[in-house]
């Protein structure tokens, strides 16, 4: 199956989602899975077998922190494009999206037809939330739109049981799969 795979953040880089992001698609690709990984500018292209990485035009954007910021939205709009040229000239059978991709790919789903599963990592909504005292106010409103975009989703992926729980409460029907983050362990500390 030819899979869109989108992570809306540097790739490679050795942190968090990256690091989940490049174990997801090197297992897709080693099943014999073609992907193709749409993501920021920055980062390292790790030689993945079946993977192909296409990254939006070099900005003058250096990093990128995790969790909502103002280079995220920044670089979410090249992405947007990037993706909707994607979908229009290439064959895709599943659209993977990481984070707030999901709604890039669903606001587009008219245009593009293609089942979307949704890799929820973290609370995007308390993620705000707690960062933010302004986007706090806003709580609701974004809890609604995860909810939305669950609903929507063909399955959802989770790293935990609390965000399990929370697909659950959005869907009750949706299928769900806890893919727990492996702990990284260096041979320095056997």
């Amino acid at each position: 199956m030819n899979v869109l795979f989108v992570a809306p953040q540097p790739f490679f880089v050795n942190r968090g989602t990256p690091i989940a992001v490049h174990t997801m698609t090197e297992a897709l690709g080693s099943m014999g899975h073609r992907v193709d990984l749409l993501t920021y500018h920055l980062g390292e292209n790790p030689r993945m077998k079946n993977v192909r990485i296409h990254r939006i035009p070099s900005l003058p954007i250096n990093s990128v922190p995790t969790a909502f910021s103002l280079q995220k939205l920044i670089l979410d709009i090249p992405l947007s494009m990037k993706f909707l040229g994607m979908t229009v000239s290439n064959r895709y059978g599943v659209i993977h999206c990481v984070e707030e991709s999901i709604f890039i790919a669903l606001f587009t789903q008219r245009l593009h037809k293609l089942p979307c599963i949704f890799d929820i990592d973290s609370s995007m909504p308390d993620q705000l939330a707690q960062r933010n005292r302004i986007l706090k106010r806003f709580h609701p409103f974004f809890s609604s739109m995860e909810r939305w975009a669950i609903r929507k989703s063909l399955c959802c992926i989770t790293v935990c049981t609390t965000l399990s729980d929370n697909v659950k409460k959005a869907a009750p029907e949706k299928k769900v799969f806890q893919i727990e983050d492996v702990p990284l362990v260096s041979n320095d500390i056997m």
